[in-house]
């Protein structure tokens, strides 16, 4: 997010803030009084914990004026932590085709559906391995078509089991849930 007001207890562009402004925002009570007091950990301390042990979903949301910085330092921290093959970069086409670029190993995703007719076709003439469409844009043709491509569906999102269980049907590789207790 381009604000910490969405997720936090503060409220401002992240662009203006510092790390030390940034590590003392309560990042989890407005979710749920249980999380309170939790920080935004920097990527750092995230792929610290998760000892590359799940593949994980890194999603970036760039903007023009810092997405060379963002990508670089995003793709050199994976680098050397030697988790690019436990990762995939998730964005827009120019942000993912950049990352491609400094890291030609690196799994990337394409966020960018519209026009839906061409999505397909665009991620493939840009590298990519994964496909994340809106849940509403899922047809067992759509997952046919980009299964023969080698790439994966995960759709982006299905948060109820009759949902989920037409997702399963159609064949994807994956579904974004926010719940996966309903999805297990």
């Amino acid at each position: 997010d381009a604000t910490v007001d969405r997720t936090t207890n503060g409220s401002g562009q992240v662009a203006e803030m510092t790390l030390s402004q940034l590590e003392v925002l309560d990042a989890g009570g407005w979710f749920d009084s249980r999380f309170a007091k939790e920080r935004i950990p920097t990527l750092r301390e995230a792929l610290d914990l998760l000892e590359g042990k799940v593949r994980l979903n890194i999603h970036l949301k760039a903007f023009a004026s810092t997405r060379e910085v963002l990508v670089s330092r995003v793709v050199a921290e994976l680098a050397e932590m030697d988790l690019v093959d436990h990762c995939f970069i998730a964005s827009d086409e120019e942000t993912i085709e950049l990352a491609k670029r400094m890291q030609p190993a690196i799994a990337i995703c394409n966020l960018s559906t519209s026009p839906f007719g061409t999505y397909i076709d665009r991620s493939m003439a840009i590298g990519c391995s994964i496909l994340q469409p809106s849940n509403r844009q899922v047809t067992p043709e759509f997952v046919a078509t980009a299964h023969q491509e080698g790439m994966e569906v995960n759709p982006f999102y299905a948060d109820d089991v009759d949902e989920m269980l037409r997702l399963i049907e159609c064949g994807v590789d994956g579904i974004l849930t926010n719940h996966a207790d309903l999805l297990m």
